[in-house]
């Protein structure tokens, strides 16, 4: 399989860990130039990344094209809520996908965009500068715009409050940037019609029940409703897993290879239920969403191929740097030694399991981390996912799940990625980061301004050896293997993500 890769930037869980999924499943994945893609906020270039994009197809002669719709037509996923390029203009650059079907008609085209987020904190550098002034005011208006669109009649006197406080070319630019995005992704629907795209995933990120998304997204569902093209189409809350989760979709339906049957099992009988800091429905429904993006069918546990082990939050999720939250979190609702019985008679029995971990966002639960690893070795289950949003963490789980499931000849694949997720998931974002964090004096998390270096120094000091401890004491001796850390450090000028180079060797010698 061979498989060109638009993702919607550089950071490691939307580039390096959909490649991680690619290698379990033994494709051969061409990604544009540096220069052609974004760097943070800094947009990618699209004329470079058109040329780059027809020149690939003529000589690589890929099975499949998976494209982030942003970084095609507006640089990234990032850039795409902060530049002012002309509608006309984005349009023009989505039709190439028009020409690529007429000249490679039997290529797989798997298509992915974002609508556009209503950011949560004020941030000026994802978001236009303007979001660090007026975030509070702009995510107020968002939520009475949607509320007045269902007919709350208190809606409007609220709007009319909060316009006095915004600058009007401020509202009209920001409006008119959600507008140019909708725009595009209509466009693209419509080519679902006449076989332009074989496949298109809409996501919301981080979304919440009420706001400006909940309008655009109940947009495009009219769009689909109107085509009747559900059959090849989704929307649903996430983002940045969504290349790991379009791979494992189109391995599903062309690899030869049976995808996955899946059941899920979680730590609680209303884990299901459970309500996120980050998205518009409950765990259950988003779970379900990401299955059916990635072209999954869940079943019972006596019948499933892959079982997605889910350690939810008691009543609604909490954030990692904040535990423990014996309130919403760590309640009498769910039962983790229980959970953990589970999982290890699940894997005595040889059935695949995978684990979602989206009690905390933005890292792993300690409490359960340190239970699992107690009592079930990580070479054993496929892998751990808890890093962001509980739809990323969903998504790019269950790509990696799928993946391991239908390819699980490749071991070395697997363990490289399952001991990545762990590090970058749990000891990464929900332990190291907030040590660094107070070590630098709890900096701003949207840019580390005059503390790159010192930070870059941090992680290196704090993280490799807790690399190496948990390689020695969980990996190296079941696997047989040695553990190489070339490089570690931040990819963006915040601690928000990390890239990790390792090289996993096997020893020589008997077994």
């Amino acid at each position: 399989m061979k498989v060109i890769l638009i993702p919607p930037d550089t950071r490691p869980h939307t580039l390096e860990l959909p490649l991680q999924v690619a290698k379990i499943m033994g494709m051969k994945v061409e990604t544009p130039p540096r220069e052609a893609l974004p760097n943070f906020n800094t947009p990618g270039n699209t004329a470079t990344l058109h040329v780059w994009l027809k020149d690939t197809l003529a000589k690589f002669r890929p099975d499949a094209l998976v494209t982030s719709l942003e970084t095609l037509t507006l640089g990234g996923m990032i850039p795409a809520r902060r530049v002012d390029d002309p509608e006309v203009d984005v349009l023009k650059r989505l039709s190439v996908l028009e020409w690529i079907r007429k000249e490679y008609p039997a290529l797989k085209i798997l298509a992915h965009g974002t609508v556009v987020r209503v950011a949560h904190g004020n941030d000026p550098y994802e978001e236009k500068e303007y979001y660090g002034t007026y975030g509070d005011q702009l995510r107020e208006y968002s939520e009475w715009a949607d509320k007045l669109s269902r007919g709350d009649s208190a809606a409007k006197e609220k709007i009319e409050a909060v316009k006095a406080k915004v600058p009007a070319e401020i509202l009209t630019n920001y409006l008119a940037t959600r507008q140019r995005n909708v725009h595009m992704h209509l466009q693209a629907i419509g080519y679902l019609t006449n076989q332009v795209l074989n496949y298109l995933a809409l996501t919301l990120d981080d979304t919440s029940p009420y706001g400006l998304a909940a309008i655009d997204r109940r947009t495009l569902e009219a769009k689909i409703d109107s085509l009747g093209v559900w059959d090849r189409a989704d929307i649903y809350p996430g983002a940045d897993e969504l290349p790991a989760v379009l791979l494992a979709r189109f391995a599903a339906e062309n690899s030869h290879r049976k995808p996955p049957k899946v059941a899920v099992i979680y730590n609680s009988v209303c884990g299901a239920q459970a309500e996120l800091l980050y998205e518009d429905r409950v765990l259950g429904e988003v779970i379900k969403a990401h299955r059916r993006a990635a072209g999954l069918r869940e079943t019972t546990v006596h019948k499933a191929d892959l079982i997605l082990a889910v350690n939810a939050p008691g009543k609604k999720q909490g954030e990692a740097f904040q535990q423990p939250n014996y309130e919403d979190v760590e309640t009498a609702q769910r039962n983790l030694p229980e959970f953990v019985d589970q999982i290890q008679h699940l894997v005595s029995k040889g059935k695949p399991v995978f684990v979602l971990d989206v009690a905390y966002a933005n890292g792993c639960d300690h409490r359960f981390m340190n239970l699992l690893l107690k009592h079930v070795c990580p070479t054993r289950i496929l892998g751990v996912s808890g890093w962001n949003t509980a739809g990323n963490s969903i998504g790019s789980g269950i790509a990696l799940a799928a993946a391991g499931t239908m390819f699980p000849e490749n071991h070395t694949a697997i363990i490289e990625a399952g001991f990545t997720r762990l590090v970058d998931d749990w000891v990464y974002q929900a332990r190291v980061r907030q040590d660094i964090a107070a070590a630098l004096g709890h900096p701003s998390v949207f840019h580390l301004g005059k503390l790159v270096e010192k930070a870059q120094e941090e992680v290196q000091k704090r993280l490799v050896p807790e690399m190496k401890r948990i390689w020695a004491e969980y990996y190296e001796k079941p696997t047989n293997s040695t553990l190489e850390v070339r490089k570690v450090f931040l990819p963006w000028p915040r601690l928000f993500s990390v890239t990790m180079d390792i090289v996993i060797k096997e020893k020589c010698g008997d077994k």
